[in-house]
């Protein structure tokens, strides 16, 4: 994968200067995209990138923004033995000390991490305009973000991502063009969406591996034993490639 890698550090580089990536990274289950993403979040070529991590799980695509409020939870150092109120005030000393104008975000984030009290405002609006405020105030808490440390934001798992979270993406892809973030969106094809035309949005499909780096994994895995020839030749007939499967 060699290539691939290659790519994900270039657009790295790009999104480094201010001009936001995204790696929309798709193949069929087994190929290799949670390996591909593993691999390059533990490379040297991350450091000093503030990286934020989540997954889309099938049983709760129902639930809205579960992805997203486990990125806030690493992203604002929440504890699972924090209360409502050390959750507030990692909030709201963590969005200040990014923009003072901040206070406005303060209220949707809390109530996606249950932790705005029950007669906030914020509870009395409609549910359409907590749903916009929620929106906005994401997109902004992202994009002045990484304007004090550069993000690398990994979402895995998109074909089951909830419709809220699936919105929020959108919206922030429109405007990521000009932050220092880097976006890895890992799902498999069926997954459909229109982001393509979105600055910065690149597809990375992992294939197969190729008939001489499948051998090289069953070496690896095998060794190279002359009575093992045929297992080794039934193995790579049978897996057609995929890394999982050998």
């Amino acid at each position: 994968r060699r290539a691939e890698l290659d790519r994900l550090r270039q657009m790295l580089g790009e999104a480094m200067t201010g001009k936001g990536q995204v790696a929309a990274i798709t193949a069929d289950p087994g190929v290799g995209k949670t390996r591909l993403v593993y691999e390059f979040v533990q490379s040297q070529e991350i450091e000093g990138w503030r990286l934020l991590e989540s997954s889309a799980l099938a049983y709760e695509k129902a639930t809205p923004y579960l992805p997203i409020i486990e990125l806030l939870r690493r992203y604002f150092d929440i504890d699972d033995t924090d209360g409502a109120v050390q959750i507030a005030e990692k909030v709201v000393s963590k969005l200040l000390g990014i923009d003072s104008e901040f206070k406005s975000a303060v209220p949707p984030i809390l109530s996606l991490l249950d932790a705005l009290p029950e007669d906030d405002a914020f509870w009395g609006l409609d549910a359409r305009a907590r749903r916009l405020h929620t929106l906005d105030a994401l997109t902004h808490v992202i994009l002045k973000g990484s304007d004090r440390e550069p993000l690398l934001i990994v979402l895995q798992n998109l074909q089951w991502v909830d419709t809220e979270t699936r919105d929020f993406l959108g919206g922030l892809l429109e405007r990521i063009h000009s932050a220092r973030l880097m976006l890895i969106l890992e799902y498999r094809p069926e997954f459909v969406h229109d982001w393509q035309h979105c600055v910065g949005f690149h597809e990375v499909p992992i294939v197969p591996l190729a008939l001489a780096s499948a051998f090289e994994l069953l070496k690896s895995l095998l060794g190279t034993d002359r009575s093992l020839a045929p297992l080794r030749q039934l193995l790579m007939d049978r897996a057609r490639g995929n890394p999982f499967f050998l």
